[in-house]
């Protein structure tokens, strides 16, 4: 019987020792300015990545980049194109 005792105390002890050890971790690990230096680490990493990515994949398939920046024109410029078609079809009708 002191024997059991004896191991259910050490094995509280050892178990206690663990959590104890596990939550120091997990405050080292949650620490605010970790967190953040950790973070600024992550966003560099991947926003210093974009640019390469995407000059990769635009020699690759330049057409798209053909169409998307023709689209984003066309968007951009849809009221002097209209106002231009609108014209030339009014004029059509007039003459």
């Amino acid at each position: 019987m002191i024997d059991e005792l004896s191991r259910a105390e050490a094995e509280r002890v050892r178990s206690r020792a663990r959590f104890r050890a596990s939550v120091a971790a997990a405050r080292d690990r949650l620490d605010p300015a970790k967190l953040r230096v950790e973070g600024t680490q992550m966003a560099h990493e991947v926003f210093s990545t974009i640019p390469t990515r995407v000059l990769q994949s635009a020699r690759k398939r330049p057409e798209i980049v053909a169409a998307a920046v023709t689209g984003v024109a066309l968007w951009l410029f849809r009221k002097p194109i209209f106002g231009a078609l609108k014209r030339l079809t009014q004029e059509k009708d007039n003459g």
